[in-house]
This record gives structure tokens, sequence and C-alpha cells, in this order.
């Protein structure tokens, strides 16, 4: 009985760890990828992709990514340090795998130790880069790796496809398997409420039209020959036009009724937030005179507001300062006039 016991586990164990293995395994280049000098679909560019993938398992809780680059000129090489931005603590960069194919075929692995460094903070909001550089690059080389962003078992974290690419990429795969079922019924939002189906959206009607909706609830989209992000001058702001496909879990059937109730659940929110208290009606008749027209104390006011101390732009003071200058959580209007600081949404409430 307790042979059989062990074999179990270790089937057990294997069936957990073969996804891993097979996440592991990196594709050999092809006699064409390895000689590619130039790609006649991106004429002057100085790599392509040759492959990318992204993958969320909400199920096992994490997001992986994987690449394959062939650098094609001197700037092309910029591509072997790897940026990856992740939020610090509620996620951890894991399992980073990499490697550089010369020409010739020889492989140089990664085996340089990833740094990871602070990029932006904000309130209790930090956003870390895991920075790493792939080994002896050279014009013609092949940049290749993968990675995992894993998330604790308690949260779901549905993906956003960015699709384009600083360079022209030949081919793209990207799936998505969400929690579904029975356990669809645990997720909720900040209120409470329950988030039981899913939806998406693009920038671009054409990325919608082809994303697979799978008889077993996954989603996969597969693309070829995707354009690199513009950059012209003078051009709208990136985001509104660089191809990009974002999931959702939610709680409504429809957009309509989606936007019906986050309206009122803002106008609630914002109301109970910038009541006018007594405290505040006594600070603003401090700022205005009885005689000042409607705009005289609208800029009046404003300019007082904008005296205040912008949180999203200044440094965050730690819990101990906090509690050493007596500054409480803020809960509304009135406690960001008497803290004189607050985040820009507190702000402009407060206005």
């Amino acid at each position: 009985m307790r042979t059989h016991a062990l074999v179990r586990l270790a089937l057990l164990f294997l069936a957990f760890a073969a996804p891993a293995l097979v996440r592991a395994q990196f594709q050999p280049p092809t006699d064409e990828e390895l000689k590619m000098t130039a790609d006649p679909k991106a004429p002057g560019a100085a790599a392509v992709y040759l492959y990318r993938e992204e993958k969320t398992d909400d199920h096992l809780h994490y997001h992986s990514y994987y690449e394959r680059i062939k650098v094609l000129t001197e700037k092309g090489k910029e591509l072997a340090t790897i940026h990856i931005p992740y939020e610090h603590r509620t996620f951890k960069v894991a399992d980073i795998k990499g490697r550089t194919i010369h020409a010739d075929g020889t492989i140089i692995p990664l085996t340089a130790k990833p740094s990871d460094l602070m990029n932006f903070k904000a309130g209790s909001i930090q956003i870390n880069e895991m920075v790493f550089t792939l080994p002896d690059v050279e014009v013609g080389s092949i940049l290749e790796y993968r990675l995992e962003i894993r998330y604790d078992d308690t949260m779901v974290s549905a993906p956003s496809w960015e699709i384009q690419q600083p360079y022209f990429v030949r081919k793209a795969h990207y799936a998505f398997i969400p929690d579904s079922g029975s356990s669809l019924s645990y997720i909720t939002n900040s209120r409470g409420d329950t988030l039981d189906r899913l939806a998406y959206t693009s920038t671009s009607s054409s990325l919608v039209s082809k994303v697979v909706h799978e008889a077993s609830g996954n989603y996969s989209l597969d693309l070829t020959d995707i354009p690199p992000t513009p950059t012209d001058d003078w051009m709208p702001p990136l985001n509104t036009i660089k191809w990009r496909l974002e999931f959702y879990y939610v709680h409504a059937a429809s957009a309509a009724i989606f936007w019906a109730s986050e309206g009122k659940q803002w106008a609630k929110d914002s109301e109970r937030f910038a009541n006018p208290s007594g405290f505040l009606k006594n600070a603003v008749s401090q700022i205005v005179s009885p005689g000042d027209s409607d705009e005289q104390k609208a800029r009046k006011i404003y300019a007082a507001v904008m005296k205040l101390d912008n949180t999203r732009f200044s440094r965050t003071e730690s819990e101990a300062e906090r509690k050493a200058e007596k500054l409480k959580t803020i809960k509304n209007a009135e406690d960001v006039w008497k803290q004189q600081s607050g985040t820009d949404d507190e702000i402009t409430l407060l206005y």
C-alpha cells in the first residue's frame, strides 16, 4: 500500500510538473532563420520578431511570455536587454530562461542573474522592472527567452495583450485560460459584486473578430505579419491606436447594463466623498468674499486647491511618518483639506 501511494504521488507530481517542462523548451532555429539578413516584409528593419507567445492561466495563476527575435543590424542588438514590468508584491517574475543563437548555430545560454529594479511608486502601488541582458549578441543572432509572472491562488488576473511591438512580428500566438465554472461565483470586485462573466475589447475591431472562444471556455488568438508600433510625428496618443486586446471579469450581462451600474456607483461614491461638511463650508468662507461672482469664487477655490500636495507626484510617506504627523487615511474631502494633500482624484473631488 505504501509503494502504491508513493507511485501515485510521483505521478501526481509529474502531472503538475509536465506543463512547466513543456514551457521551458525552446524552438530549434531553422536554416532560413539562421541565414536571414533581412525580411522583405519589413525592409530596413533593425530586427524582427520571429515568434511571440503570451499565455494567461487563471487556473494555475501565471502569465507566460516567450519571444524569438532576429537581430539584423547593430541597432537591433538593443533588444538583447529585456525589461519586464510587474506590480511588486502582488506578482512575482520567475522561471527566466534565455539564450543567444549565433548565425553559425552556436548557442550561448543566459547565466547572469536578472536585476529587480523599482520603476515607479505611488501610494501602495509599486511597479518594478525585472531586467536582464541576453549574452554575446551579434548582428545575425537569434534572441530567445521565456519567463512566467506568477500571482497568488486567491486572485485572478485577466490579460491585456499588447499586440504591436517595436518591430515587425512574423507570427504570434495568444491564449487565455480563465477561471471558470463554479469557481466564478467566488470572484468578486472591491464592492462585493460577483464577477461571473467575461468580456473583452480591443483598439482594433479586426482583432476582436479573430478571437477564438473554444468549446472548453478558453480563448486564443493567432496572428501573422503584425506591423510595428507606429512612430509617426504628431500622431494621436499611442494607447489609442496601438493594437491591444484586453479581457475583463464582469458582473453585467451587457455593456449597457455594466455602464449604467458603474455610473450609479461612481455618482454615489463621489457624492459621499465630496459631501460639503460644516468644516469645508467654513474653509470656503475664508477663501471667498460675499460679493464675489460665481466665476470669482470658482477661481479662488481653484487657486487654493492647486496649492495642495498631489501625492501622485510626490514621495509617499511611510506609515511611521504619517503616524508621527498624526495623519489618518483619507476618507472624504474634509480629510484632504485638513491634511493639505491627496491624490489627483481626491483633490478634484474636493474642488
